[in-house]
């Protein structure tokens, strides 16, 4: 949320665990949005913080090999085995900087510099990244954002208009970056057959095909990948946020071929963090377990049902679009116009009067509320977010008397277990109970 633009101050937090906050002045808040999109196993996961603890030294130069990279690779490798992208490359902080990665690969590949996205897309935040990303306002005062080989396409953008742009660079395109969900724009769900025309058009004109599955991937579309769930044939895939559920990591995934960048032309000091490693090993490791992405997509069908139920309630609810737990939803007018101002208006008072967090597309520019809780949520707390949306969407529209944060929330947490370290994020608590191997874990 932009609790600047909300004239809002930050809430202060004492704990957090799963999928909720605990803050300093009382409230138990119930997180709808997994962090900032990056915590597929919630909060203070028990596995994923001991294999992080337990990981000495916590640093080695790029220079080393270690184990932990060792297994991060097979992993990693067994994940794009299925698509043919037998190679990766993990020297990357963010999925900013992957997605700058995959643009040197493309471009020294192929000898081009043309990068084609589209709009309302997003793949990072440093000037590359932000220059190919089709949100205008991100460019806004910062000359140095717009560079010459960057092309954005409108969403619904034909094969014709691929031809088009193709042509009147004079063939001078180095790689098509997608979403497989666009995750920042909208939760916005790509025509079925776009995936198909884009791989037949990057195959005709020796482009390179770049899925950003910095938001989609690590089973939040109830596979490991969004490819596998909508059919994509990469050519290479970029990671990030929660393939270590909240540590700085960023992977990119390619075919063989596009293995060709030396040491030196994209690596960052605290690259293959070992402590990162360890945290996207485990995080893997529990993903992978048997049931785990199952589960996930019968608990898919809890959201998707309840915001089917509330747009019937509500009128002010348009479209509801989404793909396993990646849900939004977009905020009308009785015109059926955007209403980007009744969408900040939901998740101020989400968060303030019902102790629901919520997260808003484009950076509160948008007029869509998104839905994204972590993948280990139970059904109850699925039943518990919508029930609190509800509340939430029933009190702005009706403009009706706010109810105390305490009243009608009849799910809490079962525990304040750790308390969290400001500066990092995660816990800084020891493990104290016997039985903490399992508190964190996902049962079928």
């Amino acid at each position: 949320m932009n609790y600047k633009m909300a004239g809002m101050e930050r809430p202060e937090v004492e704990w957090a665990k799963g999928l909720w906050i605990g803050l300093k002045n009382g409230r138990n808040v119930l997180d709808a949005e997994s962090g900032t999109f990056n915590l597929p196993l919630g909060y203070y996961h028990e596995k994923v913080e001991r294999a992080v603890q337990q990981q000495q030294p916590s640093f080695l130069p790029s220079d080393f090999d270690h184990e932990q990279l060792q297994m991060l690779r097979k992993k990693l490798q067994e994940i794009g085995h299925p698509f043919g992208l037998e190679r990766l490359w993990f020297r990357d902080l963010t999925g900013s900087t992957a997605n700058e990665c995959a643009v040197k690969i493309a471009q020294l590949y192929t000898g081009k510099s043309g990068i084609v996205s589209f709009d309302k897309s997003h793949h990072g935040q440093t000037i590359t990244t932000t220059a190919i990303s089709g949100n205008d306002f991100r460019r806004e005062g910062i000359p140095a954002n717009t560079v010459p080989y960057a092309h954005r396409l409108p969403l619904g953008a034909t094969l014709h208009d691929l031809e088009t742009l193709y042509t009147s660079q004079n063939g001078n395109i180095a790689a098509i970056f997608i979403e497989p969900v666009l995750g920042n724009g909208g939760n916005i769900m790509h025509q079925p057959d776009f995936f198909k025309d884009i791989r037949g058009f990057c195959h005709e004109h020796d482009i390179v095909l770049v899925v950003d599955e910095v938001q989609t991937g690590i089973g939040r579309t109830g596979e490991m990948l969004g490819c596998e769930t909508l059919k994509i044939e990469p050519d290479i895939v970029t990671l990030a946020k929660g393939l270590a559920n909240g540590y700085p990591i960023g992977a990119v995934l390619m075919r063989q071929e596009f293995d060709i960048l030396a040491s030196h032309q994209h690596s960052f000091t605290s690259g293959s963090h070992l402590s990162s490693a360890a945290a996207a090993n485990a995080t893997l490791d529990i993903i992978s377990e048997p049931h785990f992405l199952e589960t996930v997509r019968r608990n898919a069908l809890l959201i998707e049902h309840g915001l089917i139920q509330l747009k019937r309630k509500h009128p002010c609810i348009g479209e509801v679009r989404g793909v396993g737990f990646m849900w939004g939803f977009d905020v009308i007018t009785p015109k059926l116009e955007p209403d980007a101002f009744k969408t900040n208006a939901i998740v101020k008072t989400g968060i303030e009067k019902y102790n629901l967090r919520l997260r808003s597309s484009q950076y509160s520019r948008g007029n869509v509320v998104k839905v994204r809780p972590a993948l280990i949520a139970t059904p109850e707390e699925l039943h518990e977010i919508i029930h609190r949306l509800d509340q939430t969407i029933e009190a702005v529209t009706l403009r009706r008397h706010w109810r105390s944060p305490d009243e009608s929330l009849p799910l809490q947490p079962k525990e304040k277990p750790h308390r969290v370290d400001g500066a990092s994020g995660h816990s800084i608590s020891p493990f104290k109970s016997e039985d903490s191997e399992n508190k964190g874990d996902f049962h079928a």
